[in-house]
């Protein structure tokens, strides 16, 4: 049986997303994929549901590019992300509009992280 070392394993050496996609449906079983959610114009968490209560997240780029994995014991909502990535010292980058400075995505729908304007 895989566990959590396995898949982290797996995945380490995976720069993209598209690589993990791709070994994910190589898996039996399957990765399915839960969720992708866009905390700022940057920054995105892609889950794979990898057992019936195994959750992969994937801390990724705009381009696709994984930074970090992390394993949850349930599907993990988007505040519960946010929350994390703000523990850990992550901050949205707002992106810059004709209004000014916007952070885009969940990150701005939530008052768990500084609205910049």
């Amino acid at each position: 049986m895989m566990t959590q070392e396995n898949w982290l394993a797996d995945i380490r050496d995976m720069a993209t997303l598209h690589a993990v996609f791709s070994h994910a449906m190589k898996q039996e079983p399957k990765w399915i994929p839960e969720d992708v959610i866009i905390q700022d114009e940057y920054t995105s968490d892609a889950i794979f549901r990898v057992r019936d209560n195994t959750f992969l997240v994937l801390d990724a780029t705009r381009l696709g590019g994984v930074l970090s994995a992390s394993v949850w014991d349930h599907l993990p909502t988007a505040d519960e992300l946010l929350r994390s990535r703000l523990d850990q010292g992550w901050q949205p980058t707002p992106s810059q509009l004709k209004v000014g400075p916007v952070i885009l995505g969940h990150a701005a729908s939530t008052t768990l992280a500084p609205h910049p304007l």
